[in-house]
């Protein structure tokens, strides 16, 4: 066994949400006359964290209003479509198949850490993990501070599996290797130009543990 600790993302790798995202965007989006997004692969090739840089590339200006209105509004549209989540192509293979092996799984996660939680219960999953960190609000600024936070002091040979180049960063931060899944909200593209594997199945993942 390479590993005993696994670090899952949750928007994007555990939770099969782009749709919902653009969705929600593209109403924050209209509301202010702006151009929405058209394609899972162009918000693909602009989404970035932290997620304010994200929303400066769909064009909103933020010395007219505060980030944190556009953010909120999204927010409030992503819950009322959340009841449409599923989990990702392999990613109940992957979390029953690391579950038999007996290694922990925890999530880190930039969602708010109550929504985090509530998602988990409808995608059914919760139960999986040992440890769900989140954030205190919806900003989504990043989860690298959080993660070094969580780890001071604890030893492990952790794998990390994410959906993002930031996902990448976060894993490197705190001394474990990483795996990405191009069926999340990053571009083939951006996670292939990183250098470590790539898999469009979570099962995949299996053969690394």
């Amino acid at each position: 066994m390479n590993y005993d600790l696994v670090i899952w993302d949750f928007n994007g790798t555990i939770a099969d949400d782009v749709q919902i995202g653009i969705d929600s965007a593209n109403v924050v989006l209209s509301r202010r006359g702006m151009k929405t997004i058209g394609s899972v692969d162009e918000y693909r090739r602009i989404f970035c964290f932290p997620i304010i840089e994200y929303y400066k590339r769909l064009g909103f200006d933020f010395d007219s209003e505060p980030y944190e209105v556009p953010a909120d509004e999204w927010t409030a549209e992503y819950i009322n479509r959340e009841k449409y989540l599923k989990t990702t192509k392999g990613c109940l293979a992957a979390l029953e198949g690391i579950k038999k092996s007996g290694i922990k799984q925890v999530i880190i996660s930039s969602s708010e850490i109550v929504m985090l939680r509530r998602e988990l219960e409808i995608l059914g999953v919760a139960s999986y993990f040992d440890e769900v960190l989140g954030k205190s609000d919806n900003y989504a600024h990043g989860k690298v501070d959080m993660a070094i936070e969580w780890s001071k002091g604890r030893t492990y040979k952790a794998l990390f599996i994410g959906d993002s180049v930031h996902d990448l960063e976060t894993a490197r931060a705190i001394g474990a290797d990483c795996i990405l899944f191009s069926g999340g909200h990053d571009s083939l593209e951006h996670l292939e130009a990183c250098g470590v594997p790539v898999v469009s199945d979570l099962s995949e993942v299996l053969k690394y543990i």
